[in-house]
C-alpha cells in the first residue's frame, strides 16, 4: 500500500472519529439544558434560612401588627414573588408552654394546604418546616418557620429572593 492510499483511509479515520464526538457533546449539551430542574424544596430552605437570619436581627417586632409589605420590605425580600404566588411564609412564635403567642402569614395561606399533600404533584408548592430557638428581646422563644416554593422550574426564581 502507497502512502497516499494510507493518508486518505486515515483522513476518513479522523473525520468519522470528529463527527462522533461532536454529535456526543451536541446531544449531552441538548440533554441537559431541556432538562426540567427540581429545587422547589431547596428553594424553601433557602427562603427559611433568609426569615431566621432577619428574625435574629430582630427586624421584625412581634408586639405590632404588619402588613405582608411591611414584613417583605424589612426583610429585604421582593414582592414580587409573594404576590405572584411563588413564595408565602408562616411563621408561628411559641411562648414557654408552647402556646401560640403570634402567627405571621406572608403571601397565599392556602399554599399550606398544598404543603400537606404529600403526593408529588408537579404543580403543588414544596415545603419547608422547622423550629429554630431565637432569641428576641433577651428572652428565647420558639419560633416555627414554614416556607413554601411554587417555583415550577423557573431556573432564574432562586435570583428572585435575593
Amino acid at each position: 500500500m502507497n502512502k497516499k492510499a494510507i493518508e486518505k483511509i486515515m483522513t476518513v479515520w479522523w473525520f468519522s472519529v470528529w463527527v462522533i464526538i461532536i454529535i456526543a457533546v451536541v446531544v449531552n449539551v441538548a440533554i441537559f439544558t431541556t432538562r426540567d430542574v427540581e429545587y422547589r424544596e431547596i428553594d424553601a430552605e433557602i427562603l427559611a434560612n433568609k426569615i431566621v437570619l432577619c428574625l435574629n436581627q430582630e427586624k421584625i417586632d412581634f408586639s405590632r401588627d404588619y402588613e405582608t409589605k411591611d414584613i417583605i420590605k424589612e426583610c429585604n425580600f421582593k414582592i414580587n414573588t409573594f404576590e405572584e404566588g411563588i413564595h408565602s411564609f408562616k411563621i408561628i412564635k411559641y411562648g414557654e408552654n408552647k402556646e401560640i403567642l403570634k402567627e405571621l402569614v406572608v403571601g397565599s395561606a392556602s399554599v399550606f394546604v398544598q404543603c400537606e399533600v404529600k403526593a408529588n404533584a408537579q404543580h403543588y408548592a414544596k415545603c419547608y418546616q422547622k423550629e429554630y430557638l431565637i432569641k428576641q428581646a433577651g428572652k428565647y422563644y420558639t419560633f416555627e418557620i414554614v416556607t413554601a416554593s411554587n417555583t415550577n422550574g423557573e431556573r432564574t426564581a432562586i435570583e428572585k429572593i435575593k
